[in-house]
């Protein structure tokens, strides 16, 4: 990666949080983190202020990729079940294509922030899961 490319070391480093903490669990430091990111042990502190600031932005990284591919090439006007058909479909795809993503965010949610994922991103669940598109056509069919 060249030096003058800061969104890419950034990125490096959140690849490389997502590494660590599968690896580690919240154990992990922040010299393993450097380490798996390939970059030198203060400068994930030049992009985050503390180790957990730095674990947060990978979660809503990886959700937020898990968003798109959920979400990607789904026909919206197809019949409710068929359109759950292709946002579980592509969910799977996800975990399969993307197993270290899947890993971190089951590890993240488990082991430390259970309730801090509950009380922030269950709106993220309702938004994928309960999508306008869908809800009000389940609405509609009642």
């Amino acid at each position: 990666m060249p030096r003058n490319d800061p969104e890419g070391k950034k990125q490096s480093i959140l690849r490389g949080a997502i590494f660590a903490y599968n690896k580690m669990g919240p154990g992990a430091t922040a010299a393993q983190i450097a380490k798996e990111a390939g970059v030198a042990v203060g400068t994930p502190f030049r992009y985050f202020k503390t180790k957990e600031d730095l674990l947060y932005a990978a979660f809503v990284s990886v959700h937020e990729h898990a968003k798109e591919c959920i979400n990607h090439e789904v026909a919206w006007e197809k019949s409710v079940p068929e359109v759950i058909e292709q946002l579980v479909t592509n969910a799977l795809f996800w975990a399969k294509d993307f197993p270290e993503e899947e890993e971190f965010t089951e590890k993240y949610i488990d082991l430390r922030y259970y309730d801090f994922y509950n009380r922030e991103f269950g709106a993220f669940e309702a938004e994928v899961l309960g999508d306008r598109r869908i809800a009000d056509r389940l609405g509609e069919q009642r």
